[in-house]
């Protein structure tokens, strides 16, 4: 399976959906840090100026795209929506979840809303001591976060 290519029409359908109002595509999780298995899935943020606020709603917009993609290529994606509003309220509350990005992502697209918050988010995280455990591993985040200061 060629990742950059699911990636690629996945951006695409999501452009044919919500036009101009796709902020972001982010791969993260395993496949970002180049340590997936033959089982991992996609993990996908993105990010949209406007969803529904119920979030089976939200996922909804999204099944077709990821179970068509799913079927031709073998490999289950899991999209979490978000709104570019909720993009800077978690960001600047230092969700974990967006902590975990500094471990790596690969942004697929990005209208420069996504690496401008995030760089922001990185400068503050270099600036914290704060440590990250997964897996009996361990990260010293403030190391992982200089790497995305320009």
């Amino acid at each position: 399976m060629k990742v950059d290519r699911v990636l690629r029409e996945f951006v695409e359908e999501c452009k044919k959906r919500f036009g101009e109002n796709l902020v972001s595509v982010v791969l993260f999780g395993s496949y970002a840090r180049g340590e997936q298995k033959k089982t991992s899935d996609l993990d996908l943020l993105v990010v949209v100026k406007d969803l529904p606020m119920v979030w089976s709603e939200r996922k909804k917009q999204f099944e077709e795209i990821c179970e068509s993609l799913s079927k031709k290529y073998g490999k289950f994606i899991e999209v979490i929506p978000i709104t570019t509003k909720e993009l800077r309220k978690n960001l600047n509350k230092k969700s974990p979840f967006f902590i975990t990005f500094v471990l790596g992502h690969k942004i697929v697209f990005d209208d420069g809303t996504f690496k401008k918050e995030f760089e922001k988010f990185s400068l503050e995280l270099s600036k914290k001591n704060f440590v990250y455990y997964e897996g009996g591993r361990k990260w010293e985040i403030k190391k992982e976060a200089l790497k995305y200061l320009h």
